[in-house]
């Protein structure tokens, strides 16, 4: 069965004429993020999904029942309203790694947004809290090995693996709830 939806970025907008339901767009999306290449979540999302056709936007396809706008790492999720014509409603408005986490199994991996750079890209880990945890543990070892050496605060390695060490506990905490002695 067709479930239609658009996918818009800030200067291109694509079509795909199935799976176009919450559960299915978040396949779409996930599959962009691990799509290889340059250019960005518009660029991976082509690439990486061979139904999406560019289109003008979203309103030009009559038949569609969801709209998905992203802008650097949110997206807005729209479902269109029964019996009237052209009307949506929102059902989502969050971060891309939130409506991922939300619409797929929840027995799969979490993404994890680890930053967004000034040109709006998005950068992530494809991660459950057990891998999570492995490289918060792999980062804490390297502190240590790196204090054992003699390495001083000032050393660009032992600041960026501190650094490194304090996002992955913030993630941990915030988005798995967990506790980390």
């Amino acid at each position: 069965m067709s479930t239609r939806a658009t996918y818009s970025f800030e200067n291109v907008t694509y079509y795909i004429h199935y799976d176009g339901y919450p559960e299915g767009a978040a396949q779409y999306i996930q599959a962009a993020l691990l799509a290889d290449g340059r250019g960005g979540l518009q660029s991976q999302f082509l690439r990486a999904n061979e139904l999406a056709e560019i289109t003008e936007s979203h309103g030009i396809h009559g038949d569609t029942e969801y709209r998905y706008t992203f802008s650097k790492d949110r997206v807005v999720a729209e479902k269109e309203v029964k019996d009237r014509d052209g009307e949506f409603q929102v059902f989502f408005n969050g971060t891309v790694y939130e409506f991922i986490n939300i619409y797929t199994d929840a027995t799969a991996d979490k993404w994890v947004q680890v930053s967004v750079s000034q040109h709006g890209i998005l950068y992530k880990r494809f991660v459950n809290k057990e891998k999570l945890e492995n490289i918060f543990r792999k980062r804490q070892d390297e502190l240590v090995d790196y204090v054992k050496r003699g390495f001083t605060l000032d050393n660009p390695n032992l600041t960026y693996a501190q650094k490194d060490c304090a996002q992955i506990k913030e993630v941990l905490v915030k988005e798995f709830k967990a506790v980390l002695g």
